[in-house]
């Protein structure tokens, strides 16, 4: 930026082995928290390729993953292509986050094949109770727990979850409330 604050990283590796016809690879690219959102990434990625290109690559590839799933398709509007079609769970579940055009042969799925469904059923009732987009959550499964912990209108709350013959169920066993 204006200041010399480094803002953006980018990383490109020379491979082992050829990777689907490539030598090279971006193994890493970033952009600080507080920059994110601003249209800075394409420029960097403009420069890696820029940069690749100087170094002899005319082409390069990308590894990406699900759970970042706007990179994915920050790289795929950029013109990155899909290679890796063997991994179809993975790119039907990013067909069904960001619906990109170049994942047209990919299926969409329900969102239960990508979630647990005792966390779609827990997000169900907790919009019932705090109204969808109005808090955040997560769910301990881990060492025989059973929690949801919930945080919405600087209050958290803390709920357990069972399930019975009515299905799932969720009771409110604490809250507590946060000054700012």
């Amino acid at each position: 930026d204006k200041t010399n604050e480094k803002i953006g990283t980018v990383t490109i590796s020379l491979l082992e082995k050829p990777e689907f016809g490539y030598e090279a690879a971006v193994d890493w690219l970033a952009i600080k928290k507080d920059y994110q959102g601003k249209h800075l990434s394409k420029p960097l990625i403009s420069k890696t390729v820029e940069l690749a290109k100087k170094l002899g690559h005319n082409s390069i590839i990308l590894h990406t993953q699900t759970t970042t799933w706007l990179a994915a398709k920050l790289y795929l509007d950029y013109g990155f292509e899909v290679l890796n079609k063997e991994d179809e769970d993975g790119w039907n579940i990013l067909k069904t986050i960001v619906d990109h055009p170049k994942l047209k042969s990919f299926n969409a799925l329900p969102i239960q094949k990508i979630y647990d469904s005792r966390n779609v059923e827990i997000e169900n009732q907790l919009n019932k109770i705090f109204g969808i987009d109005n808090f955040n959550y997560s769910v301990w499964y881990k060492n025989g727990l059973h929690n949801v912990y919930v945080y919405s209108n600087n209050t958290t709350y803390e709920f357990e979850y069972f399930i019975d013959e009515n299905g799932l169920q969720l009771l409110e066993i604490a809250n507590k409330q946060f000054n700012k």
